[in-house]
């Protein structure tokens, strides 16, 4: 078995990677959750925010995946995914 100093440099890219996306696929699923909570916070310390002020959060990070998701197939086709 090899040594961990033997790694290539593509394990811990892969690793970084996955940890990453599942932080930002964890962030746009406790949005929804956390929008209700959040904004009774704020108009309790003075601001004058509403839920539908922050569900433009929400749609903005719906939009950013469809854009991503529409890309992707180009940028898999220019820079190979497997290292």
């Amino acid at each position: 078995m090899k040594g961990s100093a033997s790694r290539p440099i593509s394990h811990y890219l892969a690793l970084v990677g996955g940890l990453i996306l599942l932080t930002y696929i964890g962030c746009v699923f406790m949005t929804g959750n956390v929008t209700i909570y959040l904004s009774s916070y704020l108009q309790h310390n003075g601001y004058s925010i509403t839920t539908q002020d922050l569900g433009a959060v929400l749609s903005l990070q719906v939009l950013g995946n469809t854009i991503g998701f529409s890309i992707s197939p180009f940028l898999i086709s220019k820079f190979s995914p497997f290292m």
